[in-house]
C-alpha cells in the first residue's frame, strides 16, 4: 500500500515515532561557519492544532562564503507550540532553486551526519549542536536528480538525541540547520518552537515518565515489550489516560506491535500481535495533533489492517487521516506517501 520512499521518508522520522520555509541570505558568524564540506564521501565532523503549521514565505537561494546559490535548504515546523514531554518532529527539505536540473547525494537525513542542526534554548544566546541519536553510513546511497523546483525531503525527530529527551525546558527554542556538501555549504531559514508547561498534575506526571531515560531510549531503538521502557509507557496509559500524552504512549507501543517476525512453524513473516496494534493506534490516532507522527501511526495502521485482510478499512484510515489533518498534503513528504497509498489501495 505504500512505496519504498514514502516508508523510508515516515520510518527515518525515528524508530517509533518523520510548504513554503525559506532559505536564509546570512553571512553572521556562529559556530556552523566552522563545518566543513563533506570530501570523498565522508560525512563531516561532527495553542496548537493540527494544521498550525509554521512556515516563511518567499524563498531565496541562500549566498555567501561557501554557499551553493543553486540549492536552497529548507526547515518547517508543523507545529510551532507544543507541551512539555510533547514529541517534536521537523521537516527539511534541500530543494533545486536553480533553473537547470541538479545531481545531489541522498543523505539529508540527520543520522548520515551531513545535516547540523542548530539549536538556541530558552534564555540563551549560544547555540548547541543537537546530536542524532541514530547515526548511519551513507555507504551505499544513491545521488538523486533534482528538477528546477524539485525537493528532496527528510524528518528531525528534533525531541529525542543521542543524550536524551532533548526539549525538557519550557520556553522558546529556536533551530536552523546546515548542510554540507561537496562544494561548500547550505544554511536553512529559522523557526521557532514554544513548550509550553504542562497545564495539570497528569500532563506533568505523563511528562516526567515520556522524557525519562528508559522511554528515551525506546523511542530511539524501539520499545520491547517487557522492557523497563514499555512498561513505562503502559503504565503512563493506564494511570495517566486522560493526559496529552497517553495517545503518543499508544502510538508506541502500538508501531511496535506492527513489526513482522519469522514464524518457523510456517516458516512465513507474520505480523502477530496486529489485532492489538489496531485497537491501540485507532484509539491514538484521533489525538494526535503532530500531523508526521500521525502520518506514521497511520501507515502501521493500514499496513497492519491489509495484513488482516481488510484492504477496506486500510483504506478508510487513509481517509480518516486526511479528515483530521486537512492541510497535512501539503506538507513536503506527506502527499507523496498519501498518493502511493491511493494507487495502491485502488488496485
Amino acid at each position: 500500500m505504500w512505496s519504498r520512499s514514502a516508508r523510508s521518508l515516515i520510518v527515518a522520522t525515528v524508530v517509533i515515532f518523520g510548504v513554503l520555509p525559506a532559505c536564509r541570505a546570512s553571512e553572521e558568524k556562529s559556530e556552523a561557519s566552522e563545518v566543513q564540506p563533506a570530501q570523498n564521501g565522508t560525512s563531516p565532523a561532527g495553542s496548537s492544532g493540527n494544521d498550525a503549521y509554521t512556515a516563511t514565505a518567499n524563498p531565496v537561494p541562500h549566498s555567501g562564503p561557501g554557499a551553493v546559490p543553486s540549492l536552497c535548504l529548507e526547515l518547517l515546523a508543523p507545529r510551532s507550540k507544543v507541551l512539555v514531554g510533547e514529541p517534536v518532529v521537523l521537516i527539511v527539505s534541500l530543494r533545486n532553486c536553480s533553473s537547470t536540473e541538479k545531481t545531489v547525494l541522498d543523505v539529508l537525513s540527520p543520522e548520515y551526519r551531513f545535516l547540523t542542526t542548530f539549536v538556541t534554548r530558552p534564555g540563551q544566546k549560544a547555540e548547541v549542536r543537537y546530536e542524532p541519536g541514530v547515526v548511519r553510513e551513507r555507504r551505499g546511497k544513491s545521488s538523486r536528480r533534482l528538477a528546477p523546483g524539485e525537493r528532496l525531503t527528510a524528518w528531525i525527530p528534533l525531541h529525542v538525541d543521542r543524550s536524551g529527551w532533548f526539549l525538557r525546558q519550557p520556553g522558546t527554542y529556536g533551530v536552523r540547520a546546515v548542510l554540507a556538501v561537496e562544494d561548500g555549504r547550505i544554511e536553512s531559514n529559522r523557526v521557532a518552537i514554544e513548550v509550553v508547561s504542562a497545564r495539570n498534575a497528569a500532563d506533568t506526571r505523563a511528562a516526567d515518565i515520556f522524557m525519562s531515560p528508559e522511554v528515551g531510549r525506546s523511542a530511539l531503538e524501539g520499545a520491547t515489550p517487557g522492557s523497563k521502557g514499555w512498561s513505562s509507557l503502559e503504565a503512563l496509559v493506564k494511570e495517566y489516560p486522560e493526559s496529552r500524552l497517553a495517545p503518543y504512549a499508544l502510538l508506541a507501543t502500538g508501531i511496535t506491535r506492527t513489526r513482522t517476525v519469522f514464524n518457523p512453524a510456517t516458516k512465513s513473516f507474520q505480523k502477530p500481535d496486529c489485532p492489538r496494534a489496531v485497537e491501540e493506534l485507532r484509539t491514538a490516532l484521533p489525538h494526535l495533533e503532530d500531523p508526521l507522527l500521525a502520518a506514521r501511526g497511520t501507515l502501521a495502521l493500514s499496513e497492519c489492517l491489509e495484513a488482516l485482510g481488510r484492504t477496506g478499512a486500510a483504506r478508510e484510515s487513509v481517509s480518516e487521516y486526511s479528515r483530521l489533518h486537512p492541510e497535512a498534503r501539503k506538507l513536503p513528504g506527506v502527499a507523496d506517501v498519501f498518493q502511493s497509498a491511493t494507487s495502491r489501495s485502488n488496485r
